[in-house]
């Protein structure tokens, strides 16, 4: 696992970085990008696939459109380079749940107060990157422009520790669950949609996945070493439902934690075990995301 940030660079560079580290692992993949999706800096209009160690894919596209620098995350089992489109999709995924505008526009997210309106490509920002061959990743990113129209996001893919092997079950569902904690925006409403999807699945209907518990953290009055408490993710998925409606579990994973701890807690804090190992960096600077991403 290799943790990094934070990092100072522009809003299309940290887009990029985030590609080549994560196709970057062994036995992760640049499957596919736009005509300018391999650029150091990812411009609107861009797109690049990556490709998981199972053969799921997903793609980052940022907008061209009034909301132009926002991104937005397909993702699903396959896909097809030769003609640059996907093979087979997630019904459910974060863009197919995000939706479009009244006027039709696709909506998308960026670290800004207004999903993409005023974020540009050369925009000040720093981020933190986590990511591992086995377990997956984890962004968190920041604007910094000082304008009163900086936010922050945090978005990640996870490997589950399957509970057992709904990859053989009638109904599927992705083996990775995403973090998506960001806000897009709808221009013709002026309204904002906060996202604080922390174990977000592809395959199911809905927008979370139906975990009753989703790794929380936080602070506990003990002011020695291990005082932040927490558990694994416990993912549960609407796909495999028994006859009281209750969603089964299909997995765990400690990517990320869900912070929990309000004012207790600042952004960048360090959350060490009892023998002052770092297990978790605090994400919060703004408003949207309240994540901790892994360290060990």
């Amino acid at each position: 696992m290799t943790f990094e940030g934070p990092i100072a660079t522009t809003w299309g560079k940290a887009l990029a970085a985030l590609r080549d580290n994560i196709a970057g692992m062994t036995n992760w993949s640049l499957e596919d990008t736009s005509a300018n999706g391999d650029a150091e800096s990812i411009a609107d209009g861009e797109w690049f696939v990556i490709s998981a160690p199972n053969g799921e894919c997903f793609q980052i596209f940022v907008l061209d459109n009034g909301y132009a620098g926002a991104i937005r995350m397909e993702h699903g089992p396959s896909w097809d380079s030769a003609n640059s489109t996907w093979a087979d999709r997630y019904a459910h995924d974060v863009a197919a749940e995000t939706g479009r505008d009244d006027y039709d526009d696709p909506m998308g997210y960026a670290p800004d107060d207004r999903g993409g309106e005023i974020i540009d490509e050369g925009d000040s920002v720093s981020y933190y990157l986590d990511y591992s061959d086995t377990d997956g990743w984890a962004f968190y990113v920041e604007r910094n422009v000082g304008d009163g129209n900086d936010e922050d996001m945090a978005i990640g893919m996870a490997r589950l520790a399957e509970t057992w092997d709904f990859d053989a079950a009638a109904n599927r569902e992705s083996n990775y669950a995403v973090l998506w904690h960001a806000q897009c925006y709808d221009t013709d409403y002026d309204d904002r949609h906060s996202r604080n999807w922390t174990n977000f699945l592809s395959a199911m209907p809905g927008t979370q996945s139906g975990s009753s518990q989703h790794g929380r953290g936080q602070v506990n009055p003990d002011n020695n070493f291990a005082n932040y408490t927490t558990t694994d993710n416990v993912v549960c998925s609407g796909q495999y439902q028994n006859n009281d409606g209750n969603d089964a579990i299909i997995g765990t994973h400690s990517m990320w934690v869900r912070e929990e701890s309000g004012d207790d807690a600042s952004h960048e804090d360090t959350i060490q075990d009892e023998s002052a190992n770092n297990l978790y960096k605090l994400c919060k600077a703004h408003n949207v995301a309240q994540v901790g991403i892994a360290m060990e």
